[in-house]
């Protein structure tokens, strides 16, 4: 009876961190193209593609090097390889929590209107300024020379 040979987990792990990254450079791919010419929406679809980029690119780069070093190597079950699925779920977590909070932030400058007053406010008050002539100045330095 033969055994099978152990699967190389680094390589499982990579090959799910490209993926992943794939799939999130997809969407940001997908997000800029569907952004209209002009207007708001346009600034929200192309902050989410950008948004979805930063996610994805790391990703893609950690699925590669992590199947680059598992050709290097045998990396039976263990604790890093656990790490890199955890990493890996905690990853696309915070990515589902947190695109509509960063797109939002990164498009409130861009979208922001200023607000008109509520309540007339009266101006602010002005400081008189005291024109000082010739005459003065010369009696200033009389003044001061006695």
């Amino acid at each position: 009876m033969t055994s099978m040979p152990d699967q190389n987990w680094l390589i499982i792990v990579g090959a799910l961190f490209s993926l992943s990254g794939i799939a999130l450079l997809g969407k940001a791919f997908w997000a800029f193209l569907d952004a209209p010419a002009s207007g708001g929406q346009s600034v929200l679809k192309r902050n989410e593609a950008r948004v979805a980029s930063w996610f994805g690119l790391p990703m893609l780069g950690i699925g590669f090097f992590s199947q680059a070093a598992g050709q290097m190597t045998t990396a039976h079950s263990s604790p890093l390889t656990t790490c890199f699925m955890l990493a890996l779920a905690l990853t696309l977590l915070l990515y589902g929590m947190l695109e509509a909070n960063l797109v939002e932030s990164i498009s409130a400058p861009a979208m922001a209107k200023p607000e008109t007053p509520r309540i007339a406010l009266p101006p602010p008050n002005r400081m008189e300024v005291i024109e000082t002539t010739v005459d003065d100045v010369r009696l200033l330095k009389a003044a001061a020379t006695a």
